[in-house]
């Protein structure tokens, strides 16, 4: 059983989930493992802008390919371990290439001088083979990064595997904590256009919110979102959705493209509550989250699903960690359920965090437009709400009051823990 949130190849992209520029990407590589670990990194997420082209050869090929014909933005090549050799196609190569054209090399020799020779030749990297599929992303998003950019904000996907779990409420929690306790501007995003309760949950209705930004996408920019969001405080923001029936409809991937482009140059964290769908729409903003959190209950419904949604998930983003799973209201009186370690099992992930049903407390937060933490910082299922932001914020062990070691499931997940190890 793998643990929560580990990456499927011990490997994830560092680089946020900034998407690499439109770009035409060709590749001369002797090496069969990095000609197939740069094919992966071309389906990743980030690279979903790039046209490639992926041949067989060296420096030596691409330099007589060239001589005749326009070079892409980025060229990608092998150089033989023949030092002599590797230069003098390096010297074609600079001959050949049109103004503009970035190109990263990869060679066999790891010495800082070779590093040293190979850059003084105008290079834009060298890599030493063999390379992964994350270090090919990571230098392609370094290379076109602009000098100035700020850090791109990171994207929390809240989902329910079924209807009723409580996403939308792990969501707006979380992005609470995220603002308020860790001190990180926040926006949270409500998908859920026709009936999304994110508005009423923070004590506010009014305005098109999100709605006006996805029907007319051109027109959004920090001007515009500035004026549609509503400030809860100094560090968070919603982007609500109106909530009427009439303002349901499948937002295009252009325009999700382009208000979460917006939105992610303005924020440290983006929050977004997805609504239980399978729409393409859904599934293409559940696939571009740098953070994917399956909420469930411990039923046999949730267990399927979420089974089945990890498995896609984790299969569909290899260079990204793996969904978080939220177990939700369990101990619920005179319910059956579907013991942890079993549904941990079946799933293949222990549960990022655990909250028990507790109907005052969420009840008392609902109706008076709070979060949990707000009725009762000391409750468990507020404290481990709190241990989830830290966990996705990358920031375990700087908040006080621990879920983890607090949670009457601690030692059971620590057992299953040390039975896989």
């Amino acid at each position: 059983m793998s643990e929560a949130g580990k990456h499927t190849n011990g490997e994830a992209v560092s680089s946020g989930s900034q998407l690499i520029p439109r770009l035409t990407l060709h590749a001369f590589m002797d090496d069969a493992t990095n000609r197939a670990n740069l094919e992966a990194a071309c389906r990743d997420r980030r690279m979903t802008r790039v046209t490639s082209e992926i041949m067989e050869g060296s420096v030596l090929n691409a330099a007589s390919h060239y001589a005749e014909q326009p070079t892409p933005n980025l060229l990608i090549v092998d150089v033989p371990d023949d030092r002599e050799t590797a230069f003098t196609g390096l010297q074609n190569l600079a001959e050949a290439c049109d103004p503009g054209t970035q190109v990263i090399v990869v060679g066999v020799r790891n010495d800082v001088g070779v590093y040293r020779d190979f850059m003084r030749q105008g290079i834009s990297e060298y890599l030493v083979s063999p390379v992964t599929a994350v270090q090919f992303i990571e230098t392609i998003a370094s290379i076109y990064a602009a000098p100035a950019a700020q850090p791109m904000a990171r994207v929390y996907c809240f989902t329910g595997v079924k209807g009723g779990v409580g996403s939308s409420t792990i969501a707006q929690n979380v992005a609470w904590h995220l603002a308020e306790t860790l001190n990180e501007s926040t926006i949270i995003l409500d998908l859920d256009l026709p009936f999304g309760n994110l508005g009423i949950n923070f004590n506010y209705e009014g305005g098109k919110g999100i709605t006006e930004a996805l029907l007319e996408p051109d027109r959004l920019d920090n001007v515009l979102l500035d004026r549609t969001v509503y400030k809860v405080s100094d560090r968070l923001n919603l982007y609500t959705a109106p909530a009427m029936l009439d303002s349901g409809f499948d937002p295009t991937p252009k325009a999700l493209e382009k208000v979460l482009d917006v939105v992610k140059s303005n924020y440290a964290n983006v929050v977004i509550d997805l609504p239980h769908s399978w729409a393409n729409w859904a599934r293409g903003v559940l696939l571009a989250s740098d953070e994917i959190i399956l909420c469930m209950q411990s039923d046999l419904v949730s267990l399927r699903n979420a089974k089945n949604l990890y498995d896609f998930l984790s299969a569909q983003r290899p260079n990204d960690v793996n969904p978080r799973l939220v177990l939700n209201m369990t101990e619920a009186p005179k319910r059956p359920e579907i013991p942890i370690k079993d549904l941990a099992e079946a799933v293949g992930a222990d549960p990022a965090c655990i909250l028990t049903y507790d109907n005052s407390l969420f009840g008392t937060a609902a109706n008076n437009g709070q979060m949990v933490s707000e009725v009762d910082a000391k409750n468990k299922n507020a404290l481990a709400l709190q241990e989830l932001a830290s966990l996705l914020a990358r920031r375990s062990g700087n908040m006080t009051g621990s879920a983890k070691g607090n949670s009457p499931f601690a030692p059971l997940l620590a057992l299953l823990k040390g039975r896989k190890a």
